[in-house]
Order: structure tokens, then C-alpha cells, then sequence
């Protein structure tokens, strides 16, 4: 709130100023040149504060502002989160008839890993041929706790 009661305070002084200057001109060529520059100079004087706008408001205690790129990013790892979850959940409701737990799922981007602890070896191959179906993709079968 100091900024912005300093900025009124700049920008009434320079209007004050901006005023007595076009008072004292004399009339003519100089006078429209002086009245120009004048309101170019107030205009920037009031604009100036909002290329800086963050600053002037702060929300909570957030001091530093996200960039495009640092937010894209976030979204995709939020993105890619809530994918993982997804694939996670699909592979446990296909694992329901088998004596296998899922432990972690990835999306290599042109496959798809299933950790799963599997009990029983021959249920393995069925397990992985179900996967196939519910996938739709490439699908490698990692077994582990063996």
C-alpha cells in the first residue's frame, strides 16, 4: 500500500509540475510542443507502475512469480501424475483375478511397465496378455519380489 500512495504522491507532483511549465511557456510552436511532451510525460508517469504490477499486489505469501515455462512444466507434472494414477488404478482392477499385486505402473511413452509381484508363474502369462488387452499399447511385464 506504500507503493501505491507513493506513486499518487510522484504522480500529483509531476502533474503540478507538468502545469506550471505550460503556464510559463510562451505562446505558439513552443507552446503545442511543450503541451506534448507534457502529456507524453504524465502518460508514462501513470502507466509506468503497471509494468511492474506483481509487485504492487501481493497474494499471501507468495514473493515469487512463476514463469510460462516453470508453470507449463508443473502442469505437465501434474498432468502426468494424475496419468500415472489412472494407469495404476486400471492395472489393479485387471490384477483383481489373479494372485498378483501391481506395485507401480509407468509410461515409458511407447510402452508401459507394470512392476507386479506375482505368486504364482503361471498365472504370469495371462496376467501379462490381459495387461496387452486393457492397455491397448506395448506392455512389459516386470516381476519382482521373486
Amino acid at each position: 500500500m506504500k507503493e501505491f500512495g507513493g506513486w499518487i504522491v510522484a504522480l500529483c507532483t509531476a502533474g503540478i509540475g507538468c502545469a506550471i511549465l505550460r503556464m510559463v511557456a510562451p505562446s505558439g510552436t513552443l507552446q503545442r510542443m511543450l503541451n506534448l511532451l507534457t502529456s507524453l510525460f504524465l502518460l508514462i508517469c501513470i502507466l509506468l507502475p503497471l509494468l511492474s504490477l506483481p509487485s504492487l499486489f501481493k497474494y499471501g505469501d507468495y514473493e515469487q512469480y512463476l514463469s510460462w515455462q516453470d508453470q507449463k512444466t508443473y502442469a505437465d507434472e501434474q498432468a502426468r501424475s494424475l496419468v500415472d494414477v489412472q494407469l495404476l488404478q486400471a492395472a489393479q482392477s485387471a490384477a483383481a483375478p489373479f494372485s498378483v499385486t501391481v506395485e507401480k505402473v509407468m509410461d515409458m511413452g511407447d510402452h508401459i511397465q507394470v512392476w507386479i509381484d506375482c505368486k504364482n508363474r503361471l498365472e504370469l502369462s495371462d496376467m501379462s496378455a490381459v495387461l496387452k488387452r486393457v492397455f491397448g499399447a506395448q506392455t512389459e511385464v516386470i516381476v519382482i519380489g521373486e
